[in-house]
């Protein structure tokens, strides 16, 4: 992801079923201007799917964007 913007540059996803998550994440990437770490994070996905691992993915970013220890 770009730190200063929160676009999803990029997902790789391996093992079961990652045909089925990277599904969602291809639609997040192919929009950068209206989907981005953000718009995930403020989302509200049905329990327990694929959307929510990649909110948590996202969530994650956020947290690496808030980290004081992480150099920009």
């Amino acid at each position: 992801f770009q730190i200063s913007t929160g676009r999803i540059l990029g997902v790789h996803i391996f093992g079961a079923d990652a045909a089925e998550m990277i599904h969602h994440a291809g639609g997040l990437v192919n929009n950068p201007l209206e989907n981005t770490i953000w718009h995930v994070v403020k989302s509200v996905p049905p329990a327990v799917t694929y959307a929510e691992v990649l909110m948590k993915a996202c969530y994650r970013a956020v947290d690496l964007i808030h980290d004081t220890n992480h150099p920009s």
